[in-house]
């Protein structure tokens, strides 16, 4: 289930999906989780680079930074998975940017 909300409200959101499957009797353990997050990987990146609507959903920085706010904003939350789609940045699309996270998230995923 891709769960769709800003990152303040995921964790609300969570819980409404494990008490949904509470009512039916199914285990919150068995349905797979997911978020759709905007990454602007560029080591340089900075907050104020990303329109203020759009900072309940991106994260920034290098790969390590990018793992760090996912752990803290998304896995923490209760969600098991990540759907990363870059955002290209004022200098443009940086080749490479979404492997280096991949290999920074695999360790921190339930595959």
């Amino acid at each position: 289930m891709n769960i769709i909300a800003g990152f303040d409200e995921l964790p609300r959101k969570v819980a409404v999906v494990k008490e949904s499957c509470e009512k039916i009797d199914r285990d919150p353990a068995t349905l797979e989780t997911s978020m759709l997050v905007m990454a602007l990987i560029d080591e340089k990146a900075t907050e104020d680079l990303i329109p203020e609507n759009l900072r309940r959903n991106v994260v920034f920085g290098g790969a390590e930074q990018i793992t760090d706010q996912i752990q803290t904003k998304v896995l923490a939350a209760g969600v098991n998975s990540v759907i990363l789609s870059p955002v290209t940045n004022l200098d443009g699309y940086h080749p490479g940017g979404i492997t280096a996270v991949a290999e920074k998230l695999k360790p921190l995923l339930s595959l």
